[in-house]
């Protein structure tokens, strides 16, 4: 492998996990927003909405805080995957500077 193929390798897991992470992020934002599609009174505030139906027809009292924790766990992971690709960047570039100070 050439220094060249180690920080593109590098460069494309920090571009993967930039994606990975906003993914999560939009899935976070997203958690605890939608509502039964035909609960219109819900959202008016004729109705309290104390539980919200889930896409398999069960009623869901944790107000979406379920569907928090795998987005929470993959903002996790991808956050360790971006240190790891910088650290690859980093060590690459350590060594081109050593190869370029040994040869001049």
């Amino acid at each position: 492998m050439t220094i060249n193929t180690i920080l593109n390798e590098g460069l494309n897991g920090i571009r993967q996990s930039q994606q990975e992470m906003l993914k999560a992020a939009n899935e976070i934002a997203r958690a605890g927003t939608t509502a039964n599609p035909g609960s219109v009174a819900e959202i008016e505030g004729n109705s309290s909405p104390t539980s919200i139906e889930s896409s398999e027809g069960v009623r869901d009292n944790t107000g979406g805080g379920a569907g928090l924790v795998e987005p929470l766990i993959d903002l996790r992971i991808q956050q360790r995957v971006f240190d790891a690709s910088a650290r690859i960047v980093r060590t690459a570039d350590e060594t081109l500077g050593t190869l370029l100070d040994t040869k001049a």
